[in-house]
């Protein structure tokens, strides 16, 4: 069964991200809610931010989606075949119920 998989109910997208220094944040992190913190997280993260698509790239598409009325702005083209996938299974989950409405009404 689909669900009882736990390796499909997971989203799995690759690594995806725009250059940014939202992992230095930490560092102002309040006493209150924990305080700073560093470590081997923050650094793979920061590495993957790294490689990153370009902020001002990502400015000018967003700019551009809005302007154009686009209601979905998708930065990593990678992620198409996951969405794909993820609508297609969307799409028969529909069917199943109305296969299971219609066994119903005729019951």
């Amino acid at each position: 069964a689909y669900l009882s998989d736990p390796r499909k109910t997971q989203l799995e997208l690759p690594i995806c991200s725009v250059r940014t220094r939202i992992v230095e944040s930490e560092r102002n992190r309040q006493q209150d809610f924990g305080g700073a913190r560093e470590g081997a997280q923050n650094e793979m993260i920061a590495a993957a931010i790294a490689q990153g698509v370009d902020p001002e790239w990502v400015g000018r598409l967003v700019r551009q989606a809005i302007l154009e009325d686009i209601p979905y702005i998708f930065t990593h083209q990678e992620t198409r075949e996951i969405v794909d996938e993820r609508y297609q299974k969307m799409c028969e989950s529909f069917d199943w119920a109305k296969s299971f409405t219609d066994s119903e009404d005729e019951g």
